[in-house]
């Protein structure tokens, strides 16, 4: 019957323990208030002292950290806080998705998928939302190999984006060619064979692409050639001198 008084008793519990030894009640304790924070509303019932509904309502209305927005704020810091990087989590992470699923919170599925290294459901997520700048900043986060993220996400974005119905993502398509390229993440191949299942993709696109890929193909043989003259020359040189002693 009264919730907002539960949330602050066990915030205080949570936040007055000094001890870094987990105790077998901890994870009840992170579930309750993951439970408190993602409700839809939160008020304490009217007691005898208080049969003023209205009047509850306004006291919980104005009581700090009680809004749902401030709520959902709590509840990422307490994911986060519970489970830092490279410990274990001091709550069931499973439970935890089953809440952030069941109150439709994705700031929380999106950090459970990825400190479970599930990047392909983030990936999802995003998509689903149709949350395109989220979606690039998570490959660019998590599609990283040299930092143990998984460079296959750039395909499933790529795909993802080429095969939108009216090709209406020409700018999230160019930006995260940008990024294969810059990081050269994939063959040419692969790009061009992505780009070529959506029949109303803009030529544009593609001719840009071929012609960047030409001029690096063209620079990189260049490069080659100078490099074999280079050590021809060297190569003279040094018979040359080797003939005279």
């Amino acid at each position: 019957d009264r919730p907002l008084a539960l949330m602050l008793l066990c915030e205080f519990i949570l936040n007055s323990s000094t001890s870094s030894h987990r105790t077998a009640s901890e994870p009840l304790l992170y579930h309750t208030l993951m439970d408190l924070y993602l409700a839809r509303e939160l008020k304490d019932a009217a007691g005898p002292g208080n049969q003023n509904s209205e009047a509850v309502g306004a006291s919980a209305a104005a009581m700090p950290g009680s809004s749902e927005a401030t709520r959902r704020e709590k509840a990422l810091a307490l994911l986060k806080s519970g489970w830092p990087t490279g410990e274990e989590p001091r709550y069931d992470s499973e439970h935890m998705l089953v809440l952030c699923r069941m109150n439709s919170f994705q700031a929380g599925l999106v950090f459970l998928y990825e400190q479970k290294r599930l990047y392909r459901e983030v990936l999802g997520l995003y998509m689903a939302a149709e949350d395109y700048s989220g979606l690039i900043d998570a490959c660019v986060r998590l599609g990283d190999a040299s930092l143990g993220g998984d460079p296959q996400m750039w395909t499933e974005v790529l795909a993802y984006f080429a095969e939108r119905p009216g090709s209406g993502c020409t700018t999230q398509l160019k930006e995260v060619l940008e990024h294969i390229e810059a990081g050269n993440l994939l063959p040419p191949l692969v790009v061009l064979q992505t780009l070529a299942k959506n029949p109303e993709l803009k030529m544009g696109i593609v001719k840009d692409y071929i012609g960047r890929q030409l001029a690096t193909s063209n620079a990189s043989i260049q490069a080659d050639r100078e490099s074999i003259a280079k050590y021809q020359t060297e190569t003279s040189k040094m018979r040359a001198e080797v003939a005279e002693l």
